[in-house]
């Protein structure tokens, strides 16, 4: 399973290469409540969810998540840490035995906390190398990202 979330769409980008390299199915983790599409607002959106500890409300859950292994797990580096939707899904999704690629996207800082963060939020799971993109770069990375499904498949 390829789980992702995106807001601007650069993480997106990713988890399309990577589920159709694989292939595997696509889930998007989206709010029950969209987010703005407004930068400046979507910034202090989830500076307050980070600051509140909130976990929004899921859109929807993997129909068939008990039988999933193997999860990549997509995200973006917001505010230095893993945005509070994926540790929704993370809340609702039982990783306990499950193995977890994580790949994000980043506008300079890599993953900054987010793997502490990911771990933190499923210790049942086996959380394995990452892959992290400069967002901007996401056309220039196609060859890193089938080099690092291919490792990793």
């Amino acid at each position: 399973l390829v789980a992702v979330f995106s807001w601007s769409g650069n993480t997106l980008a990713v988890a399309n290469r990577i589920a159709e390299v694989l292939p595997a199915e696509l889930f998007r983790i989206e709010p029950a409540t969209p987010y703005t599409e407004d930068y400046d607002e979507m910034l202090q959106i989830a500076k307050d969810e980070q600051a509140a500890d909130a976990l929004p409300e899921l859109a929807g859950s993997v129909p068939n998540w008990d039988e999933c292994s193997t999860v990549y797990l997509g995200f973006p580096t917001w505010w230095g840490h893993l945005p509070q939707i994926v540790k929704s899904f993370l809340a609702t999704h039982d990783c306990t035995g499950k193995t977890i690629y994580p790949f994000n996207t980043h506008a300079g800082s890599g993953f900054a906390s987010c793997l502490f963060d990911l771990s933190a939020a499923c210790p049942g799971a086996e959380v394995r190398e990452g892959l992290s993109l400069v967002g901007d770069n996401i056309s220039s990375s196609i060859e890193r990202i089938d080099e690092w499904v291919s490792t990793n498949a």
